[in-house]
């Protein structure tokens, strides 16, 4: 069996080849019972004991590289579906590691010479958001049967030239969707009933510095951003329109890659665990009660 060890700047890295492999996204990192699953730029999904971190399994030769991995239900037994750069959607049993659903996703209106390219998804009950390079999301509702619906394009952008990249997508504890767009620069919250938008926050002052990562942390949403900086927004209803941060936290000097929520076993609090891209090479530990790192 080969050995294997993960790097902090999410690369797999094989001892006996020294030979590497760079995650496609971080996204595309799930911890599955005791077991990591870690897509990577080879077409691959590598499956690594969480213990001793070694292969046990790999899902070669994918029609593409994954770009998120995620839990969700299917027929009611737990799989991990793996999202696919151009748009290819595959649930796999975690115990057996066969594919249980391969879906192509369907897209209208595409402009000539454009690619379409799914860059993030979020898994609420039996629905699927998933985030495009296309003003909008797409969401998917998995029925019985192994059956499956498109049953709305959510529209995200404005500008009307398939320019807003759906960067990330999280549920929140509220059961509102966020998702963040790079152009524009801006977090757009929707009613995960309705589909309507609810909440937008443009970063006006950092345009080329859209959000990489949102984490639900209690009733608060963490957002981290390609600048290194920590946006929190509070996880509850308001009036107004315009969502307003609770708290900026300059926590890096490069890209925020990674938010981890530690939950301790004694059930006190929970802690934040935030990493950085290479030219801070970092991470640091969030009390999210006082928003102070140690």
């Amino acid at each position: 069996m080969d050995h294997y060890y993960l790097e902090s700047d999410t690369k797999i890295t094989d001892c006996t080849q020294k030979t590497s492999t760079r995650l496609v996204y971080d996204s595309s990192f799930l911890l599955v019972d005791n077991f990591v699953w870690a897509g990577s730029l080879n077409r691959t999904i590598h499956i690594l004991d969480s213990d001793t971190s070694t292969v046990v399994s790999k899902l070669s030769n994918l029609e593409d590289d994954p770009s998120v991995l995620a839990l969700g239900k299917l027929e009611h037994q737990k799989v991990v579906w793996s999202l696919l750069i151009q748009g290819l959607l595959i649930a796999w049993n975690p115990l057996t590691r066969e594919r249980e659903l391969t879906i192509t996703l369907p897209v209208s209106n595409l402009p000539k010479n454009h690619p379409f390219i799914c860059y993030s998804m979020a898994v609420l009950e039996d629905y699927l958001w998933i985030g495009t390079n296309l003003d909008m999301m797409l969401v998917l509702r998995i029925e019985n049967d192994k059956k499956w619906s498109v049953v709305k394009e959510v529209s995200v952008g404005n500008t009307g030239k398939n320019e807003s990249q759906v960067k990330c997508v999280a549920v929140s504890n509220n059961g509102l969707i966020w998702c963040s767009t790079k152009i524009p620069n801006q977090l757009t919250v929707f009613d995960a009933k309705t589909f309507e938008k609810r909440y937008t926050f443009e970063n006006k002052e950092e345009t080329n510095k859209p959000v990489n990562v949102i984490l639900p942390v209690n009733n608060q949403i963490w957002c981290g951003t390609k600048s290194g900086k920590i946006l929190i927004f509070e996880d509850k209803e308001i009036k107004e329109k315009e969502l307003k941060p609770l708290k900026i936290a300059n926590a890096h000097e490069d890209t925020i890659r990674t938010l981890l929520l530690l939950k301790k076993d004694d059930k006190s609090h929970s802690l934040v665990i935030s990493g950085s891209g290479s030219r801070d090479g970092c991470a640091a530990v969030w009390n999210p009660l006082d928003l102070k790192h140690f």
